[in-house]
């Protein structure tokens, strides 16, 4: 027999943690992560999302010293008030590893700024009889994980 299973066929279960609780691994991963914080935290160290915050302005900054300005770039911000712009040669070769690197710090520092987005799913209206007219029963069903948690069912103009 295997271990838990009840002896009986149809008898309910007894003892065991709830279902979409986390176990005891789980526990201690997130008090020790929360500690490692809290030390960071208490000793003024930077998080990680600050770092790369920091790492992103270092590359901007030296992407930007090999960016190549052409004479039409420099007069163009010469007319919006930028007085010292001049045209430079620049190297296309280490703007690009630098650009590169920029953007890989920016694409590990989104997960810190912006949340996640995901994709929703919007009910169809409910059907109509033929000549327009209401609907006789709308039924709004509520879902959690893939499960109906709860159902209403109205008529309208009641």
């Amino acid at each position: 027999m295997p271990r838990g299973s009840n002896l009986y066929k149809g008898m309910a279960q007894i003892g065991g943690r709830r279902a979409g609780s986390p176990n005891k691994a789980t526990i201690e991963k997130r008090l020790v992560a929360a500690q490692v914080i809290d030390r960071a935290r208490a000793m003024n160290e930077p998080l990680a999302k600050e770092k790369l915050a920091e790492l992103l302005v270092i590359a901007m900054g030296a992407m930007s010293s090999f960016q190549p300005v052409t004479e039409e770039m420099a007069k163009l911000a010469r007319d919006q008030g930028n007085a010292k712009a001049v045209a430079k040669k620049g190297s296309w070769p280490m703007f690009g590893e630098w650009f590169d690197r920029s953007a890989y710090v920016a694409k590990a520092l989104i997960g810190y700024q912006s949340p996640a987005l995901k994709a929703i799913a919007i009910a169809p209206p409910p059907p109509t009889e033929v000549g327009g007219t209401k609907a006789d029963v709308i039924t709004l069903r509520v879902f959690e994980e893939g499960k109906v948690v709860k159902t209403l069912q109205k008529k309208p103009g009641v």
